[in-house]
Order: C-alpha cells, then sequence, then structure tokens
C-alpha cells in the first residue's frame, strides 16, 4: 500500500453496488491504511479528524461529506494548509516526530538480536547483539555515550512511542525491519519535558531498536562506536 505522494491532495472514496453488495474502492481501502498505520492523529476524532503526515508535515483532515448515509458514507481525506487546520482545530502545538537513519559506522545490514545496557561513573554504553542473528554479522556493535541526560530501556512491545511506517529500512531480505539506529528530530519525548530544549539545545535524541528491546538516549554529545568481539553471554 503506497503511501501519500507529493503531488496527492484529495483522495475520495467510493462505494459502488457489485452482486447486491456495497463495495469500496480502491481508494477506501489506501484511506483506512493511511489513517490507521501511517499518518499521524493530531485533532479530532469521529467525523472529522486531522491528521499529519510524518514525511513531510502536511495536514490531513478525514471527513465524511455523505453523512447521511448509512455509517455515514464513503470517507474522503483531504490537504488542509496549516491556517486551514488552525482555524477549524485551534493552535497545533503537538510536533511531529521524524525518524531518520543514525549511520555512525558501516556494517550494519541485519536487525540486532537484543541490548546490552551498562552505566558506571564514565556513562552509558549500550551493546547491540547483532552476532546472536542467524547468519547475521559475527560482531556486536558497541555505543559509548558517555555520560548521558537520560534514557529509557523498553520491551519491544511496550515502548510507549509509535514508530513511523516512514521510518528508514534495511535492505534485502531484511526490508520489513526498520534500520536499528535511529535519531529522532523533534522528539516527542524531549517535548514533554520542560524548559529542556532551552536548558540543553544540543540534545540529540538517539533510538536504537532491536527484536526484543528499544533503548532511547538523550545526549549531548556525539557517541563513540565501534564493533566488538561477540558477546558470548546469553
Amino acid at each position: 500500500m503506497s503511501h501519500l505522494k507529493p503531488d496527492e491532495t484529495d483522495l475520495r472514496c467510493e462505494w459502488n453496488f457489485v452482486d447486491g453488495k456495497m463495495i469500496g474502492n480502491d481508494v477506501c481501502d489506501r484511506i483506512a491504511f493511511l489513517t490507521k498505520h501511517y499518518l499521524k492523529k493530531v485533532a479530532g476524532g469521529g467525523w472529522e479528524t486531522l491528521y499529519c503526515d510524518p514525511n513531510d508535515s502536511r495536514y490531513w483532515e478525514r471527513t465524511y461529506p455523505n453523512g447521511e448515509m448509512h455509517g455515514g458514507g464513503p470517507p474522503r481525506l483531504a490537504v488542509l494548509s496549516k491556517e486551514q487546520a488552525e482555524a477549524k482545530y485551534g493552535k497545533l502545538c503537538a510536533l511531529i516526530e521524524r525518524q531518520e537513519k543514525w549511520e555512525p559506522i558501516n556494517g550494519i545490514e541485519t536487525p540486532a538480536a537484543s541490548a546490552l545496557v551498562s552505566e558506571n561513573p564514565e556513562g552509558l554504553t549500550v551493546t547491540l547483539l547483532f552476532s546472536k542473528i542467524v547468519d547475521g554479522n559475527k560482531r556486536d556493535l558497541c555505543i559509548q555515550f558517555g555520560r548521558v541526560l537520560a534514557y529509557t530501556v523498553y520491551e519491544e512491545f511496550v515502548h510507549p512511542w509509535e514508530t513511523s511506517e516512514a521510518a528508514p529500512r534495511l535492505t534485502g531480505r531484511w526490508e520489513t525491519h526498520i534500520y536499528p539506529l535511529l535519531q529522532i528530530k523533534d522528539s516527542e519525548w524531549i517535548a514533554t519535558l520542560p524548559n529542556f530544549p532551552f536548558v540543553h539545545p544540543d540534545t540529540m535524541h538517539y533510538r536504537l531498536l532491536t527484536l526484543d528491546k528499544i533503548v532511547d538516549v538523550l545526549c549531548s554529545k556525539l557517541p563513540d562506536v565501534i564493533w566488538v568481539g561477540r558477546h558470548d553471554g546469553p
């Protein structure tokens, strides 16, 4: 299912009777996919919902123009300017988080199986276990952040921030997996911390994804990243 193209501005679902049944066209399926899996909800809900495209930050509104029909009729998804969106939905304060590939070193071609997180007086170190992937890299990746401002470690299935469908991917047989090292721009986490962007203006939000853990780190210095021998523990 394709994402939104720059020249697209208006998607209209149509219903047609086929063999006595009401069937939606391909646009109906596409609107359902975009609003459920790709676009980020910003405001509203129900009959009128405002979304934002995480790729280009355009606002899209889903409406049901034929509200007199059963179930509200077929949906429409159309672009609104920021001025139009704020006139209808009020001031839009939410940041639209963008997930960009962080590529500090060559050789990342597979997901990482897990992560080892350790902290000592010199700071935080995260080791991504690429060597645990069958037929993958024989080494692991050590990321030395030093003293950090904050970090979190979540099991993959309870991570509180959504990973966008527009996030960069691996290639080849791993193309369905998101690239495991990300930089988060317009971070929702940073936005929840009062005065944080003003006190620490150079902070970067790094996100490290593995098959069972997700590590988020707020750091104001560039981490040191090196390949190391495989970890032989569990």
